[in-house]
């Protein structure tokens, strides 16, 4: 098929995904199916993340893991037969380590070791990082082990990794370390900032995250009023702060309804109003796509 034409369809069915047409589960089966013969890595990579999307925000939550599971076997499937050193093989390697489940920690921790690394693939100190952040929001990464690879990449990128997984990590002391320096330290700086925002939310750890819904209206107010360190933060940090710290995981249907009394009952600035509202309209399509994808159950 011509590349143009490939490229039309796979937007139609993503597009289909996204607007509960086609249940989340049968886009990750047609993904899997076509991955094999797409060989433009653009629509590779990105294949690989819409599939991850679609698997763990847009299938239904009793459907989850088994079509996690069919999409971990497809992209491990396909790492080992990846030409060795492409570019493809790098984007399922990528891919791989950003869908895996608890099921393949020993996978993860043996290719720090260098043991059972595909033939080709440069675990570099980027991929390294991403390994560490992956069995951090699995829990199989703790303080000692985090410091540990902190201290193998003694740079400000390796601090700034480190204060990701370290937020990353699923337990009560570790989401509440990392909310207290995205909400009450203002010296942090820009980079690092982003990436403690950026890991704190994860699939799985809807119990560890659930008390951070209430506190994430109070941080929307104390933005909003321009209070304590909000009152002289960037707007980059703000952005960050009202986007990555949105509770996407505990954003049910009560909870979105809570979020549209609370706009309602008060005048947000523009800032704050706009990204709410993208927020919770790309939580809205999540519990569209959830309840369409459990149809079919």
């Amino acid at each position: 098929m011509d590349p143009l034409a490939r490229a039309l369809c796979w937007g139609a069915a993503w597009d289909m995904c996204r607007d509960a047409e086609l249940p989340a589960q049968d886009y990750v089966t047609l993904v899997a199916n076509g991955l094999p013969s797409e060989q433009d890595l653009t629509a590779v990579q990105s294949l690989i993340r819409q599939a991850i999307g679609a698997t763990l925000n847009y299938t239904a939550p009793q459907l989850r893991d088994g079509v996690r599971a069919g999409l971990i076997s497809t992209l491990a499937s396909l790492l080992k037969d990846a030409e060795p050193g492409s570019d493809h093989q790098l984007a399922l390697a990528n891919g791989l380590v950003s869908a895996i489940d608890a099921s393949g920690v020993a996978l993860l921790k043996g290719w720090l070791k260098g043991e059972e690394v595909p033939e080709g693939l440069d675990v570099d100190q980027d991929m390294r990082w991403r390994i560490v952040s992956a069995l951090a929001r699995l829990g199989a990464a703790d303080e000692e082990f985090i410091a540990a690879e902190k201290a193998r990449d003694d740079t400000s990128s390796g601090a700034e990794q480190a204060a990701g997984a370290r937020a990353a990590v699923p337990t009560a002391e570790a989401k509440e370390a990392a909310w207290k320096r995205a909400t009450d330290e203002p010296a942090v700086p820009n980079e690092t900032y982003r990436s403690i925002v950026s890991h704190f939310g994860n699939p799985d750890q809807q119990e560890v995250l659930r008390p951070y819904a209430g506190k994430y209206l109070e941080l929307c107010a104390a933005i909003d009023a321009g209070e304590g360190q909000w009152s002289a933060a960037g707007h980059a940090q703000i952005q960050n702060a009202l986007q990555w710290l949105f509770p996407d995981e505990v954003a049910d249907r009560a909870w979105l309804d809570e979020l549209a009394e609370w706009m309602a009952s008060r005048e947000l600035t523009s800032t704050v109003r706009r990204v709410l509202l993208e927020q919770a309209d790309s939580a809205e399509r999540a519990l569209r796509c959830q309840a369409r994808s459990g149809e079919k159950e």
